[in-house]
């Protein structure tokens, strides 16, 4: 299996939820600038969150229906690491640089990304870290690890592998068990024959710890993108379309 791509490059994510006053329509929009985490090394962290809310009922459309993003805003991440907080800024400036005079809207934040050449990321439940969202290994892929419970071990004694069933995990288990000989040749052997007493046990993460370890939803960006009002403008011409072809069919039948 291919290796994460590994980069210091920023990139961003983009979440669309609804939020803690759902049961009045609202929806919050967010793009968040990430850069790499120091600690960690594999994993990105929030640099700057932009954020634009919509509402269901608005006093912000004519007719109080569906609005388009409003209520413009953005928060820097904090820190304790001078040096985060010096990335976070230059990381917002190069963007706002390329938006001057501009209208602070998500189809021009991303424009001014895509100029930038940053990274649309998603973070992968499965593999505890954000991936490229072309890199998003299909649903039907989970998790699996050692079940060392049937084994009697205390802990999981190897790494994860990505498989899309039990008998394709327990054989990229078996090469795991090779290829990782951290532990010296000798325990690994010893693991090896454990493993194969007990009959190969291996236990899906997301069957152990449910949707936390299942596979993230990618919609693609211009959907994300999309306020309420132009969906709800994208569903009337869809339904009139479809109205006016019945009526079609009807009259040439």
């Amino acid at each position: 299996m291919k290796k994460d791509k590994q980069s210091n490059k920023p990139a961003y994510e983009i979440t669309r939820v609804k939020t803690a006053r759902s049961y009045e329509g609202y929806e919050d929009l967010k793009i968040i600038l990430l850069m790499r985490d120091g600690w960690t090394a594999r994993d990105y962290k929030r640099a700057v969150t932009i954020k634009w809310q919509a509402h269901q009922r608005s006093n912000h459309s004519a007719d109080g229906g569906p609005s388009d993003w409003y209520a413009h805003n953005l928060a820097v991440m904090d820190s304790d690491r001078f040096y985060e907080i010096e990335t976070a800024f230059m990381m917002l400036k190069r963007l706002t640089k390329l938006m001057e005079h501009k209208e602070r809207t998500p189809e021009r934040t991303l424009e001014a990304l895509e100029a930038l050449k940053w990274e649309r990321m998603v973070y992968d439940p499965r593999k505890s870290h954000h991936v490229p969202v072309g890199e998003v290994l299909p649903p039907e892929y989970s998790a699996w690890m050692f079940a060392y419970d049937k084994m009697g071990e205390k802990h999981n004694p190897c790494g994860f592998v990505f498989a899309k069933d039990r008998d394709d995990a327990q054989q990229m288990m078996e090469h795991e068990l090779v290829k990782d000989l951290s532990y010296g040749v000798a325990e690994r052997l010893k693991l090896g024959a454990k493993w194969i007493e007990a009959g190969r046990p291996v236990e899906c993460m997301s069957g152990r710890y449910g949707d936390m370890y299942s596979a993230p939803e990618v919609k693609p960006t211009g959907l994300l993108l999309l306020s309420p009002k132009a969906e709800a403008r994208a569903k009337a011409e869809a339904e009139a379309k479809a109205a006016s072809m019945a009526v079609e069919m009807v009259v040439s039948g």
